[in-house]
């Protein structure tokens, strides 16, 4: 009775591995299929970043053109809302989606040039790009957009994605 017991697990096991590597293949299909998604907007707005006060920006990794622009990405998507009873606050980030997207990209971006995939001025060029798009898609309708970024894992998925993103 034990042994029929335990080649009835083995052949459940075997279907549930079965199951789930099936489940994988079709996530990278998935993936392939969201990554090639082109995605327009009726115009692009570049971010000021000649009336940044320099001395409010903190020091960035890839150098200072792309820490103002994060300043600016920054104090666009990040509100601090008061508190009428006191003296607390609350902070609100909006499009989080986008946020999140965009601070993923920029970790996964220091991974890789720590590991020599980038140079630093090519990394720069990338996270400028992202930056001054996230910016401009700010006061757009995004929804679709959103629900694509939310889906990806990888830093390849996530720059293909931006570099599908266009203005009229």
């Amino acid at each position: 009775m034990r042994s029929y017991l335990s080649k009835q697990m083995v052949v459940v096991m075997m279907l549930a591995l079965c199951f789930v590597k099936g489940e994988a293949g079709n996530n990278e299909t998935n993936n392939k299929n969201i990554v090639s998604k082109e995605f327009r907007f009726s115009s692009f707005y570049s971010p000021d970043v000649d009336k940044v006060d320099k001395s409010l920006v903190s020091r960035h990794y890839l150098g200072e053109d792309v820490a103002v622009l994060y300043y600016v990405f920054k104090n666009t998507y990040v509100q601090r809302k008061k508190d009428y009873t006191g003296a607390s606050s609350q902070t609100v980030i909006q499009k989080p989606v986008i946020y999140d997207s965009v601070l993923k990209i920029d970790g996964l971006l220091k991974k890789a040039v720590k590991n020599g995939e980038y140079t630093k001025e090519q990394a720069a060029k990338i996270m400028g790009d992202c930056l001054s798009k996230s910016y401009s898609v700010f006061y757009a309708d995004t929804g679709e957009l959103e629900n694509y970024l939310s889906k990806m894992e990888s830093l390849d998925q996530y720059l293909a994605l931006y570099n599908n993103i266009s203005f009229e």
